[in-house]
């Protein structure tokens, strides 16, 4: 590999590379809208390097109720009026609330990664809870 970054499209259920073939895999705000998300997870985890590492950064919901209620209203308000004004598709901005309130976050998500067989597995939390970092080791 010469450093570059190649983005593709392609089925995160039926990853078209070879086993342990990467270093690093990173997803953004992207797990929660897997179509199942353990068979996904297994096929990111058969692409990593042994000692391979994955880090995600995806939505979790506050657990201070002062902060949850912000993050309530800022998600019901603002980024709908956001997704009228500046999307094509503002139904895709009333998804963003749906998709973040079922999505297993925390303890819950760490289990999955843990049944699927990533190690070292550990969690910072951002936005002060509104999303959170895991970092997992094949």
């Amino acid at each position: 590999m010469n450093g570059n970054i190649l983005l593709e499209k392609g089925d995160a259920e039926k990853l078209k590379y070879n086993s342990e073939i990467f270093d690093v895999v990173t997803i953004g705000y992207g797990v929660r809208n897997f179509t199942n998300l353990k068979n996904s997870l297994k096929e990111i985890y058969r692409v990593l390097k042994k000692d391979g590492l994955l880090i995600i950064l995806e939505t979790s919901l506050p657990s201070n109720p002062l902060v949850r209620l912000f993050y309530n209203i800022h998600t019901k308000l603002y980024v709908r009026i956001i997704g009228k004004v500046f999307s094509n598709n503002p139904n895709a901005y009333g998804y963003l609330e749906s998709s973040a309130k079922t999505f297993p976050y925390g303890k819950d998500f760490i289990k999955i990664l843990r049944d699927i067989k990533f190690k070292d597995i550990r969690s910072e939390i951002k936005l002060f809870g509104a999303s959170t970092i895991y970092i997992a080791k094949k």
